[in-house]
């Protein structure tokens, strides 16, 4: 009787599960999927943040013989002795958001993160750097500085944070004071703190009382306001699109501007220096102020165009900038007058797409050129070498000892990676158009050449690659994918060109699509074409038949999609400005969304090796995430031998 009673409690128990089971299925396949005969239920895998490692610089201090820099989502440390040659010293694991800004105290660090808050390290640590303390804050943390035992946070939309950090280990929020729009740096001189609030200028903030800070005054500005430095009883405020603003803050309650110097490009930051203002304009360089007379300030020589300066910070005869296409630079201002570069460190600024083989990733770094990464452990990326190609690295192919650059107006270049901590160029192609793509099958590699369409290039002997064959696909060629004897070209507004390239010296366009209304990027999987069409999502092709493809399916992803690969079920989708788009495929009629990754920048590049995935993120470096294998849960559908 007790053997009956327990196999109907088994079964009651079992059918309870299949119902749901059943419940769950319903809901649609982007909750569960079938599969090992009909005994197992799936979970969809979820993507999960492994590490990131490159990104623009977005801060800068210094002291000593070492500058502190804000890069993507670590704080590096530099030995700068040798301003000729600055060396890597240490960094921060990655934080859980964009280093924005950092401020040094005795042997500690404090980093202001976007997204989570503030930070503190212990600089006598090796690398990584240790973190002993954290705090979170409202908004998201761009700037700190650090007077009198207390960290002062400009949180965005969470104004002025702050924070009691005389106990690094234990840092704790004690006041705070909202701002009309969103805090962006700040400046502390005696009672006042300063804070530059975009379009809304410069806030001035009394913090005699850290517990209750008040809004005293406050002085407007044309354009936004990212920067200001404060010295004596002025205030330089950076205006962008209209240069340095000077401010007379001797009565904080009520700041008179006394000067506007005009500078070109766009003013975001300022560091003073010796009766000098050094301001940062982007892309119209870095700019050089006499303020010796705060109210007659005189132009006192520039470092200029096209450099992009956006971050500044100077010591002794060295300004430090901070470029977002450069990374780190070094200047030497001893001569005002005749500015010379004196050193570098490329911080990965840039990242447009990313191949990996083995254990290394391949990053075509854009105006950088290719850098390579040791991603032996994917959770701690190391950047091992960087070889500067003379174009702009828009794409990489990698074929046995060689990586295939696409590198815009200087065509393709051929870089032996037999030893990846020593790059060399071997061969190069100039083409007549600008290099957005290129494929390799056998002999051949296949550019997608802009403007000039399909080239077809001989790399039989890597050193002396050869033109020898191309078809003007009249649209603008981004992207480019070939098997076998046939290329499919990602055309923009003209569509998907599908072109036989049996004779490679005679390419003839044998099918096409302009359901594609903004093709960017193109992969072949089996007998379908998968297009990364632009604002209209990702689009799938039956190319079964190459002069007559049809569309099968279709998924919008809401934002420019940029490029593709696809690996098994799996489309991996790159959009700019929205990050990652992971759609399953299985159902070629109807893709859906697997999982979604955010990323901070303009993603245009992925690759995909086992279970990590790597998403190049434009000025945001390169990010390793984990779409994890599916989960089975296992379900008994017969009571066998029961006891």
């Amino acid at each position: 009787m007790k053997r009956e009673v327990l196999a109907i409690i088994a079964v009651v128990v079992i059918l309870s599960m299949l119902s749901s089971f059943v419940v769950v299925l319903a809901q649609g396949p982007e909750y569960g999927r079938i599969g090992n005969g009909g005994n197992a239920w799936f979970q969809p895998p979820e993507i999960e943040v492994v590490s990131q490692l490159g990104g623009a610089v977005k801060d800068v201090a210094v002291r000593g013989d070492y500058a502190y820099v804000c890069v993507g989502y670590r704080l590096i440390v530099l030995n700068v002795s040798n301003p000729a040659e600055p060396v890597f010293a240490k960094r921060t694991d990655a934080l859980p958001g964009i280093v924005e800004g950092v401020a040094l105290v005795g042997h500690y660090a404090c980093v202001a993160a976007s997204g989570s808050g503030l930070h503190i390290f212990d600089l006598s640590t090796p690398t990584p750097l240790v973190e002993v303390g954290s705090c979170g804050t409202p908004g998201s943390a761009k700037h700190v500085r650090v007077s009198g035992g207390h960290a002062y946070v400009a949180s965005g939309s969470g104004g002025l944070r702050i924070i009691d950090v005389s106990t690094p280990s234990a840092p704790t929020e004690v006041g705070f004071c909202d701002v009309p729009q969103d805090a962006q740096e700040v400046a502390v001189a005696g009672d006042y703190a300063y804070v530059a609030d975009r379009s809304y200028g410069l806030r001035i903030i009394d913090v005699s009382d850290v517990a209750t800070p008040v809004e005293t005054g406050s002085s407007p500005t044309v354009g936004s306001c990212y920067g200001m430095a404060v010295a004596g009883n002025y205030a330089y405020v950076t205006d962008h699109g209209n240069g340095l603003r000077i401010v007379d803050v001797s009565t904080p309650g009520s700041p008179v501007q006394a000067a506007l110097f005009v500078t070109p490009g766009y003013a975001s930051d300022v560091a003073l220096a010796d009766g000098h203002a050094y301001v940062g304009c982007g892309s119209g360089g870095l700019s050089f102020v006499d303020i010796s007379d705060p109210e007659h300030p005189a132009d006192a020589g520039s470092y200029g165009a096209p450099f992009d300066a956006n971050e500044v910070a100077v010591s002794g005869s060295y300004a430090y900038v901070g470029s977002g296409a450069s990374g780190f630079s070094i200047i030497d201002i001893s001569n005002l007058g005749s500015p010379v570069e004196a050193g570098a460190f490329q911080t990965g600024s840039r990242s447009e797409e990313v191949a990996v083989a083995g254990d290394y990733a391949y990053v075509a770094g854009g105006e950088d050129g290719l850098y390579v990464m040791d991603v032996s452990d994917p959770s701690d990326p190391w950047r091992v070498a960087l070889y500067d190609t003379p174009g702009y690295a828009n794409r990489i192919e990698l074929v046995g000892d060689y990586a295939y650059v696409a590198d815009g107006s200087r065509g393709l270049r051929i870089i032996d990676i037999s030893d990846p901590l020593d790059p060399n160029e071997v061969g190069f192609y100039d083409s007549s158009g600008d290099t957005q793509d290129v494929a390799v099958m056998g002999n051949y590699a296949y550019l997608a050449d802009y403007g000039m369409g399909l080239v077809v290039v001989d790399i039989a002997d890597p050193s002396d690659p050869d033109g020898v064959g191309s078809f003007n696909t009249d649209g603008l060629a981004y992207g480019v994918a070939v098997t076998g004897t046939v290329a499919y070209v990602a055309d923009g507004s003209n569509g998907l060109r599908i072109i036989d390239v049996s004779n490679p010296a005679a390419p003839d366009e044998v099918g096409f699509t302009d359901a594609a209304v903004d093709a960017r990027g193109v992969a072949v999987a089996g007998s379908h074409a998968y297009v990364a069409d632009g604002s209209s999502g990702l689009r799938i092709f039956d190319v079964c038949t190459p002069g007559a493809p049809a569309e099968t399916g279709y998924y919008p992803t809401g934002s420019v999609a940029i490029d593709v690969e696809v690996v098994g079920t799996y489309a991996y989708v790159p959009s700019h400005y929205a990050g990652l788009h992971i759609v399953d495929v299985s159902d070629l009629a109807a893709p859906t969304e697997a999982d979604t990754f955010s990323s901070p920048g303009s993603a245009s590049g992925v690759a995909v090796d086992g279970s990590l995935v790597y998403l190049a993120d434009g000025q945001f470096g390169v990010f390793v995430l984990r779409f994890g294998t599916t989960q089975q849960v296992f379900l008994p559908l017969c009571l066998k031998n029961w006891q």
